[in-house]
């Protein structure tokens, strides 16, 4: 249904389409420019499609106790930071039982120094008495 129509009631095809922006680009008189503007504008509207965006699916979610319902891209996201923040918790709790036991191990030394301490504040008493002795 090609239609040479200058009123442009039905719609163009390709090189009707190319002429008339061809027209639009070249030198021509304005009303020759008007009703290729109106071609042009016709042509748009039979192109364009409308879409009519569909209602994104929502998924009920339980969280702090409380029920909401979410996207699915947030519930990607939501699994993505949790997913994150389980394995630095992971790490965090591993770091804190390896200072724990660093600690652990640093009191035992301490306890050996503060023995071996008395102990050699003993051998010192000993031997300063043994030492008034032999005098």
């Amino acid at each position: 249904m090609e239609n040479t129509n200058p009123q442009g009631s039905e719609s163009l095809n390709v090189n009707q389409a190319a002429t008339a922006f061809e027209s639009l680009m070249g030198d021509s008189d304005e009303a020759e420019q008007g009703q290729t503007e109106e071609q042009l504008e016709e042509l748009e509207a039979s192109d364009e499609v409308e879409y009519e965006e569909e209602p994104r699916q929502r998924y009920k979610v339980k969280a702090s106790g409380e029920e909401v319902e979410v996207e699915l891209d947030e519930l990607i996201k939501g699994y993505q930071q949790g997913t994150d923040y389980t394995k630095k918790s992971q790490a965090l709790a591993e770091q804190r039982k390896a200072i724990e036991a660093e600690r652990g191990h640093l009191e035992q030394v301490k306890q050996e120094r503060q023995a071996y301490a008395q102990k050699l504040q003993a051998s010192d008493s000993f031997l300063t008495q043994q030492h008034r002795g032999v005098d």
